[in-house]
């Protein structure tokens, strides 16, 4: 897996917990894995719609040839064992509104040449609150575009929210598990000093790709995986 400076300490962890969750995906769910359109560096946005979206997410950050940073709302950071798993694996602190000093690790990673992980909603977002299934986007992920010139490649997360609701405790189905879908689409470029406008062109392109995503999941699997 290739990187900018391969003396990082974080790299090694961030490979093992990739390892790790893989395995421990599998064990809830099927994965559907595709992120070969991926360029790099880039900054890789994908919707947020249960906690199992970060074990499939970074179990699928090895199907990527890039080590890569992820950005986390800062308060996972504040204690506990989770904090410490953050912090080994080079995950960045974001604070609940993304002004651009907060966001200066990231900005510093993409012009570097590093890939950075965003979930742009912010939060999960529950269904009743999503538009075209995404929910709002936080302008966090436009100044980082902005700021760095790395495009944005929007990643569809399909069929976790089945997995592990809101609120809910992960279910494994049994005697087949459920199938969870990440499709990559194509990059666009957020170039625009105004932020309303690029989260206005990768709100669309994001919920293209979704409803390219949940096109192929219904075709392979049917409705009711």
């Amino acid at each position: 897996m290739k990187h900018p400076v391969g003396t990082d300490t974080w790299i090694k962890p961030f490979l093992r917990l990739g390892r790790f969750s893989a395995k421990l995906a599998r064990f809830f769910v099927r994965t559907d894995v595709d992120l070969h359109v991926l360029p790099e560096p880039t900054i890789i946005a994908a919707n947020h719609r249960s906690l199992l979206d970060f074990v499939v997410g970074f179990g699928a950050a090895g199907e990527y040839p890039r080590a890569t940073r992820i950005l986390i709302n800062e308060r996972y950071f504040r204690s506990g064992i989770l904090a410490r798993i953050l912090n080994r694996i080079g995950a960045i602190p974001t604070p609940e509104k993304g002004a651009r000093d907060a966001l200066a690790g990231g900005i510093s990673e993409l012009k570097r040449g590093a890939s950075v992980i965003i979930m742009p909603e912010g939060k999960l977002v529950k269904e009743q609150h999503r538009v075209a299934g995404l929910g709002e986007l936080r302008k966090g992920v436009s100044v980082l575009a902005y700021e760095s010139g790395v495009p944005v490649t929007p990643v569809a997360v399909i069929g976790t929210e089945r997995a592990w609701p809101i609120g809910g405790l992960p279910r494994r189905r049994l005697p087949r598990r459920r199938v969870v879908m990440c499709r990559a689409c194509s990059p666009v470029y957020l170039t625009s000093t105004d932020h309303d406008m690029n989260l206005r062109v990768l709100r669309e392109a994001m919920t293209d790709c979704l409803k390219s995503a949940e096109r192929q999941y219904e075709e392979r699997y049917g409705r009711e995986y």
